[in-house]
């Protein structure tokens, strides 16, 4: 009798391989783009948090509250790329209405401070918006006309089909999310 023969010979290991890569260079690309997919879906629903919370503090606290595009979480940001909120953005109690962090802290109730602040985007993610800042009135409206956010990856190549996210507030507070293609 002879011993069952054990193991693979090469040309089962290379055969195997060969299927292997195959196999990965069909899936890495697709999962890839699904990662994509996701991380700039979950940042659209972060921005959309962070104005609806916005718009809730207004109306909880009955006083106006802003949000602006901010580069050191202290104060909003006033260089020529202001309207990039690619770095992240702060919340702040306004209640003197004059667009800016007066004090650091949120021992008094009556004056301004950061009440939230949101890091700079993860990834390669590109956020811009038609302005660097927003009020929010006592009644949860925008004290501004729409504002419109738009989301993309930082470029074309590696922005693929429905990875732009178009987030419009409307002057009434309610928000609006639309993806399309890239340009």
């Amino acid at each position: 009798m002879t011993a069952a023969q054990q193991g693979l010979t090469l040309l089962e290991l290379i055969i195997t391989l060969v299927i292997m890569s195959i196999l990965l260079a069909i899936g890495v690309p697709g999962f890839k783009s699904t990662m994509e997919n996701n991380r700039l879906q979950s940042q659209s629903y972060d921005i959309s948090a962070a104005l609806s919370y916005a718009r809730i503090e207004g109306i909880d606290k009955a006083v106006n509250i802003s949000l602006c595009s901010s580069t050191n979480s202290t104060s909003c940001r006033t260089d020529a790329d202001k309207n990039s909120w690619t770095d992240g953005w702060i919340l702040f109690r306004d209640i003197n209405a004059n667009g800016s962090v007066d004090f650091p802290d949120c021992s008094d109730d009556s004056k301004d401070c950061v009440l939230k602040v949101w890091p700079s985007l993860s990834g390669s993610s590109v956020l811009t918006a038609t302005s660097n800042f927003m009020t929010f009135a006592t009644d949860g409206r925008l004290e501004s006309s729409t504002l419109t956010f738009t989301l993309t990856a930082d470029t074309p190549a590696n922005c693929g089909a429905n990875q732009k996210k178009t987030l419009s507030l409307l002057s009434t507070g309610r928000l609006s999310v639309t993806e399309s293609d890239c340009p």
